[in-house]
């Protein structure tokens, strides 16, 4: 895992220099909003957990070079975590990340304004907060409890595949995509509950985004 994870970072340095010496055809910009679902990979646990429902948004950026290739860097804020139901008892943790995702787009046309893209890139997020939340069905109640943050591994690095489409406007394009995150090597994190646990973010999420031409196409 760990050779594989160096070779795309390798493999990631290469195409961004490679890019940087093209001309940028057209840069844009623009907000983005979705919805996620997310879970975590077990290594040492046997409880499937459920997926909780986020809205993650933010803002992307995408330098174009060539009518195929362009790089897209994106700021999110969006939450992973996972929920746990035996019973009576309703466990749910709710990590909350700011995500910078680094996107390699590979653009190919449908129609005369229609694009399809797929897209490979890492990410690298930073746990702003987490919170425990615990109820009981039988005891009528419940709390949220705020974790040490030495049982959690700040960060989070990872890989994200997706596909997208796009409708080309008059100054920009409205675009839609899905993309799958998974962490890597770095991304466990420990939550110690009368046992010691770790796992990997599982984060499948639906985005759509307006993006702005910063210049005007030739």
């Amino acid at each position: 895992m760990k050779i594989i994870c160096v070779k795309i970072l390798l493999l990631f340095i290469v195409t961004i220099s490679f890019l940087q010496l093209r001309t940028v055809a057209q840069p844009s910009m623009g907000p983005k909003v979705g919805v996620s679902f997310s879970t975590f990979l077990p290594f040492n646990f046997d409880v499937q957990p459920h997926n909780n429902v986020h809205l993650p948004f933010g803002v992307a950026f995408n330098f174009k070079a060539g009518k195929v290739f362009s790089f897209q860097p994106e700021l999110l804020y969006i939450q992973k975590g996972f929920d746990f139901k035996n019973y009576h008892v309703n466990e749910k943790y709710n990590l909350n990340y700011i995500e910078i995702p680094a996107i390699l787009k590979f653009t190919f046309s449908v129609q005369k304004k229609i694009n399809g893209s797929f897209e490979i890139g890492p990410y690298f997020a930073y746990l702003s907060s987490i919170s425990y939340m615990y109820s009981d069905s039988l005891a009528n109640k419940g709390k949220t409890v705020y974790y040490p943050y030495e049982y959690i591994n700040l960060f989070d690095v990872g890989l994200g595949v997706g596909i997208g489409t796009a409708y080309k406007t008059d100054n920009g394009n409205i675009a839609l995509n899905i993309r799958y995150e998974c962490g890597s090597f770095l991304s466990y994190y420990f939550i110690f509950s009368g046992e010691e646990m770790s796992f990997l973010n599982s984060t499948f999420s639906i985005y759509l985004a307006y993006m702005f031409n910063l210049k005007k196409p030739k």
